[in-house]
């Protein structure tokens, strides 16, 4: 007979009392219940530049990205002109 896992916060463990009355069993404790999840500190992080992308202007043509990224490669925000 295979065991049967129950797994959760103790609250829930306990609606299966009843069932588990005068049976052997085992408690694992894997952390405090207001700890954090692992990935839990990347997710905050990945929602924050979420936020933060939301912010930056989107749209606009090809044709101007492109003659941004020229302008940028040409030194235009430090005053020089590229068709020099």
């Amino acid at each position: 007979m295979e065991p049967e896992i129950f797994e959760g916060k103790w609250e829930d463990c306990m609606l299966h009392a009843a069932e588990l009355a005068g049976k052997r069993v085992r408690i694992t404790v894997l952390g405090g219940g207001d700890q954090p999840r692992p990935n839990e500190a990347m997710l905050t992080v990945l929602r924050r530049a979420r936020e933060r992308a939301k912010a930056i202007p989107q749209g606009g043509s090809t044709e101007e990205s492109l003659k941004l990224l020229r302008d940028g490669r040409g030194g235009k925000m430090f005053g020089y002109d590229s068709t020099e």
